[in-house]
């Protein structure tokens, strides 16, 4: 996202985001769940 937001010329990735958060529906799910499995691998070590 730093990427993105410095080619974009934006202050700062909050700013992208803020901007083309709405082009993005399903990824705060699609983030959960990674997370979720990740946490849940670690627990069951």
């Amino acid at each position: 996202m730093h990427v993105v937001s410095a080619r974009a010329g934006h202050a700062n990735p909050s700013v992208t985001l803020n901007i083309y958060a709405h082009l993005l529906p399903g990824q705060q799910e699609g983030a959960a769940a990674v997370v979720d499995a990740a946490l849940t691998a670690a627990l069951q070590e």
